[in-house]
C-alpha cells in the first residue's frame, strides 16, 4: 500500500476515534444507545424518522453495529460504522446517488453488458463490475488491482448474494475512491465521462467486395455518391468544386 494510501488510512481512523471519544460521554470505552442516538442525530440519518418511532429505529441501528451481540458498541464496530454512514452522506451529496442519473445509466449499462438485447436488469455480476472497472480505467497496478475489485464487490454485496444493486454499486464506488486516493464524486464524474463497456473489438477479415475498390461497379466505381454541389447527389468523383 502506498504512503498516501497508509496516510488516508490513518486519517480516516483518526477522524473516527475522536467521534467515538466524542459520543462516548461516560468514558467507559463502549457506546451505549443512548450514546449512540446522538452520533445517529448528527450524522443526519434520524432526520427522515417520525420522532414517535426513534425509539425503534436507535434499537434496530445499536443491533446491527453490535454485531458481537454483547449489547456494547466497541470502537471496532463504531469505525465500521461511522465510515460507512460517511461514505453514505459523500454518495447523497455527490447528486450521482438518485436512479435516473448518468451514474445510474452507466450502471444500467454495465449491468446487462452480454445479456440479451432489450434486458434491463437492476443488479450487476462481479464480472461485470471487473469490467466496469478495467474499461472506465479504474485499476491500478498498485492502488487499485482486479484482486481488490473482487474483494470490493465480495464487501459491499448481500450475504449469499452473486449480483449488487444501484446502491450497492455506488457503496463500492465509495470504497475505490479510497483505494486511489480520491473522492466519490470525482470517481463517480470520471465514470460518467467514460460511458459504457469497451467491446472487444479484432481486426475483421479482408472482404473483397468491401476493401478491394477496383471491384467496385456503378457510381461506387467512382468514389460512391457526393451532394458536394448541394443538391443532386452526383458522383464523387466527377463532382466539380465551385
Amino acid at each position: 500500500m502506498g504512503k498516501d494510501l497508509v496516510a488516508a488510512a490513518e486519517d480516516r481512523e483518526a477522524e473516527a476515534r475522536a467521534q467515538f471519544a466524542k459520543y462516548d460521554k461516560n468514558k467507559n470505552g463502549t457506546i451505549e444507545r443512548d450514546e449512540l442516538t446522538a452520533c445517529l442525530e448528527d450524522l443526519g440519518l434520524m432526520k427522515d424518522i417520525p420522532k414517535a418511532t426513534y425509539g425503534s429505529f436507535v434499537i434496530e441501528m445499536f443491533g446491527k453495529i453490535d454485531t458481537d451481540s454483547d449489547s456494547h458498541i466497541n470502537f471496532k464496530e463504531f469505525s465500521e460504522f461511522y465510515n460507512n454512514a460517511v461514505r453514505e452522506n459523500q454518495i447523497k451529496a455527490s447528486g450521482h446517488a438518485e436512479k435516473g442519473t448518468p451514474l445510474h445509466a452507466v450502471f444500467i449499462t454495465f449491468a446487462n453488458y452480454g445479456a440479451k438485447s432489450g434486458s434491463k436488469s437492476e443488479e450487476m455480476e462481479g464480472k461485470n463490475f471487473a469490467k466496469f472497472c478495467k474499461d472506465c480505467k479504474l485499476l491500478h497496478k498498485k492502488k487499485l488491482t482486479t484482486t481488490d475489485v473482487d474483494i470490493i464487490f465480495s464487501k459491499v454485496k448481500a450475504k449469499g448474494a452473486r449480483k449488487i444493486s444501484f446502491d450497492e454499486f455506488a457503496r463500492a464506488l465509495t470504497l475505490c475512491a479510497e483505494k486511489l486516493n480520491t473522492s466519490y464524486t470525482d470517481l463517480a464524474a470520471k465514470v460518467v465521462e467514460a460511458g459504457g463497456p469497451a467491446t472487444n473489438a479484432t481486426t475483421t477479415d479482408k472482404v473483397k467486395l468491401h476493401d478491394d475498390k477496383s471491384a467496385y461497379t456503378g457510381v461506387y466505381s467512382q468514389g460512391g455518391p457526393t451532394n458536394v454541389d448541394g443538391g443532386d447527389l452526383a458522383l464523387r468523383g466527377n463532382a466539380q468544386p465551385k
